[in-house]
């Protein structure tokens, strides 16, 4: 490898289309601003990457770290399993491997320690997401781990559009102090993680952006607006067990369907749900259109698909900040404490747009009766964008790493 390595921690378990965006968008970054540096990205085992591009090697985890005894870990795992229903099978796996004291990373079929991979990089990088909290204890413990060996070894950490919260558990909330303490520099991507930071580790982080503005192409000279009643919704289809969820969203769409003269459109974020997508066209009527967005950089379409809208409306985290980014009226939709926390601190960091963070029920109800004038035309957030690379550029350069002004 070359001596100027990146090391990226990409810790998403499953194929989402804003976790993928938010990757992209850094590799795009770091690539355009010094050609020469070698990316490597580590994620999680199983975790399949839908781009080739941007990245120079990909390794996966085969073994957790686990920094607790076997006993103590166990009833951690356990308490949030119960707490905030994480899945049976991930909790088996942190009882299983508690206890073992090596990282190991695996690339078609070569094998090496965590500890070899990270001396050859003379940076690590924690993409920015919304792991640290009660609901992904295996994220949390497999971060401190990693940033906890970087600053052993010397190798500057930084944590970037950073989620934080809602946190409960002491025991993590103490694990995801110990990892932001570990990391050199960090910020959040919204003001509701800045301010759970202050219980974290006691001051302030810095609010600044979500990484995946890093993705959006240049914006053009001047916004395309449709006078069409356009209508996104971000659809999902939970598996069986989540069958309360599928009705709820199937009630929004149909509820939005009825709507005088509007052009509906259902979107999917993630690949997990692409296996679902004959189930979700069969039932929904002939006249809604079905997409699935790719994480594609240069899909120039990405900011027409949302600018062309009157209003959107979603699950996801990054459906819901494209839209409110390119000034579109957002509804965000949650599930959950954790869902709920995300969307209210994304609303707060676009104060100017009208996003509003409500349950399916009000959601339906809220949807009936949006016209097409009470579209918003409001411009893209490109300050927002600036703040993002001037972090980053101003970062790269504090830590003595050489970029390119382009």
């Amino acid at each position: 490898m070359s001596t100027n390595t990146i090391t990226i921690f990409h810790s998403h378990a499953h194929q989402n289309y804003g976790d993928l965006l938010m990757l992209k968008g850094v590799c795009k970054w770091v690539k355009q601003h010094n050609s020469q540096t070698h990316i490597c990205i580590l994620s999680m085992k199983g975790m399949e990457l839908e781009f080739s591009e941007g990245y120079d090697s990909h390794w996966q985890f085969q073994d957790f770290p686990m920094p607790y005894k076997r006993g103590s870990l166990e009833k951690i795992v356990q308490k949030i399993s119960r707490k905030t229903r994480s899945s049976p099978h991930i909790a088996w796996k942190a009882r299983s491997t508690a206890g073992k004291g090596s990282i190991d990373c695996m690339q078609t079929g070569d094998r090496q320690s965590t500890e070899e991979l990270l001396k050859q990089s003379s940076l690590l990088i924690f993409t920015g997401n919304g792991y640290l909290n009660d609901s992904y204890p295996f994220h949390v413990i497999l971060a401190e781990a990693l940033s906890s060996k970087a600053r052993e070894l010397g190798i500057p950490a930084i944590a970037t559009g950073q989620g934080i919260g809602p946190i409960h558990n002491k025991t993590l909330q103490n694990s995801i102090s110990k990892h932001l303490r570990n990391c050199r520099y960090a910020w959040t991507r919204d003001p509701l993680s800045s301010t759970e930071s202050k219980s974290v580790i006691k001051h302030e982080i810095e609010c600044i952006g979500d990484d995946a503005l890093l993705s959006l192409k240049p914006k053009q000279e001047e916004d395309q607006r449709s006078s069409k009643f356009r209508i996104l919704i971000n659809h999902r289809l939970r598996d069986r067990h989540n069958k309360a969820t599928n009705q709820q969203i199937a009630k929004v769409v149909e509820t939005v369907s009825k709507i005088d003269e509007a052009e509906i459109t259902c979107v999917i974020m993630e690949s997990s749900e692409e296996k679902n997508w004959n189930e979700i066209r069969k039932n929904l009527p002939n006249s809604i259109t079905l997409n699935y967005f790719r994480p594609l950089i240069d899909d120039s379409s990405l900011e027409s698909t949302f600018s062309e809208a009157a209003l959107c409306i979603g699950i996801s985290y990054h459906f819901c900040l494209l839209s409110a980014h390119f000034g579109r009226a957002t509804i965000g939709l949650y599930e959950s404490d954790y869902y709920y926390r995300k969307l209210t601190g994304l609303a707060k960091h676009y104060p100017n747009t009208s996003m509003q963070v409500m349950t399916y029920e009000d959601a339906s109800k809220k949807a009936s009766e949006f016209s097409n004038s009470q579209r918003e035309n409001l411009k893209r957030n490109t300050d927002l964008e600036n703040r993002v690379v001037n972090k980053y550029r101003d970062t790269f350069s504090k830590i003595g790493l050489q970029t390119n002004e382009i």
